[in-house]
């Protein structure tokens, strides 16, 4: 199984390391620019939004070689598209965007979830669990965007969850989701190399949609054991970006604001703006975050 592991992560971190040399090198970014912004204090100048572009390439490339057989990967490529399409039409305009527009985008993903949950755990349909399943993603969806704020943070909370799923997946012999998990944290690790701060490229809402997606479908697929543990385990997984997510809305709904109208104001931001590094702040929240999937972990096996 250790080479199930550490053979399709090795590949995907060259692989996905060599593709952003590339395209740095020879100015490449498909016209995906984060252009400077006065809400946002991590850059001054134009960065190339590349990264989730880069770590799905990096993937795409090398997973041919490790997958499973009978991995879904047709139920995942099927709820990563309105998600892809979400996030590069934002990376590529730049532009406000109806929110209720973004909403049917993460809805029909959330839906190809809940469709997929009931399939391998055999639960019949129920319209309230669709709805309380729908509104869940959706709130951790646009959460994990809340925290993409920051050179490293979103990259680092992303990989510290996949490599204690991982580690808990060989534990436990769970193999059959084990190499796509390795395949992406290979990736995002080639990432943060290249967005440490200062950053040369930004994830974007590509990488940031389809990354929390990717998490939240290897979650379902675990399958862990059915309880009140399990659902604790949830949130546990997310629990930075559970409360990344309660600190904004209601900071915005107190200040008189919409809470999904944008204001670059997020617990990290404050936190610099204090005057604690940057790197200070990551680190941080890998700590916490590690902390808090160890729960998730044991939740999950708690019978």
């Amino acid at each position: 199984m250790i080479l199930n592991v550490i053979l399709p992560l090795l590949l995907a971190l060259i692989v996905t390391y060599c593709l952003f040399n590339i395209l740095l090198r020879n100015k490449i970014n498909f016209k995906l620019i984060a252009q400077p912004n006065a809400n946002t204090v991590t850059h001054v100048q134009p960065i190339p939004l590349i990264g989730g572009l880069g770590i799905f390439l990096g993937v795409a490339l090398t997973a041919v070689f490790f997958l499973e057989k009978g991995f879904p990967l047709g139920t995942y490529l099927l709820g990563l598209l309105p998600m892809a399409v979400l996030g590069v039409y934002k990376d590529r305009f730049q532009a406000p965007l109806s929110s209720i527009i973004q909403l049917v985008f993460q809805i029909t993903t959330c839906l190809i979830l809940y469709f997929y949950w009931n399939e391998i755990s055999h639960l019949s349909y129920n319209l309230i669990n669709a709805g309380v399943f729908v509104v869940i993603c959706c709130i951790i969806i646009n959460s994990y965007n809340f925290i993409d704020v920051m050179d490293g943070l979103a990259g680092a909370y992303i990989a510290s969850v996949l490599i204690l799923l991982g580690a808990s997946m060989i534990y436990h012999e769970n193999i059959h989701l084990i190499s796509f998990v390795a395949l992406f944290t290979g990736a995002i690790l080639a990432f943060l190399r290249f967005n440490w701060r200062p950053a040369k490229l930004f994830m974007g809402d590509l990488g940031s949609f389809g990354l929390i997606y990717t998490v939240l479908f290897i979650i379902i697929s675990i399958r862990p054991v059915e309880g009140v543990s399990t659902h604790l385990g949830y949130f546990f997984v997310f629990f930075l970006v559970i409360i990344e997510f309660t600190f904004t809305v209601t900071r915005r709904i107190m200040t008189g604001r919409l809470p999904w109208i944008g204001d670059g104001v997020h617990i990290s931001t404050l936190l610099l703006k204090k005057g604690i590094k940057s790197q200070t702040i990551v680190i941080y929240a890998v700590l916490v975050t590690i902390i808090t999937n160890l729960l998730a972990v044991f939740c999950f096996h708690v019978k």
